[in-house]
């Protein structure tokens, strides 16, 4: 009964609608999704040289 009348509540065209715009996707806009899920800091390798020493590699932001 209640789980009926939360549906009823939350599926309504205006939430629907207010849904696919907040995700980008009518009108097609996927900036906001893509920040918010973008890396905070550049992707980087790491690898042990001979010496047993860890070595860091930041990558380039065009080649990741």
């Amino acid at each position: 009964m209640f789980f009926q009348l939360a549906r009823q509540e939350a599926i309504s065209l205006r939430n629907i609608i207010c849904a696919w715009r907040a995700v980008g996707l009518k009108p097609f806009n996927p900036t906001p999704i893509l920040q918010k899920y973008k890396p905070k800091m550049p992707p980087f390798a790491s690898l042990t040289n001979e010496g047993g020493v860890r070595v860091n590699i930041e990558l380039q932001p065009d080649l990741a």
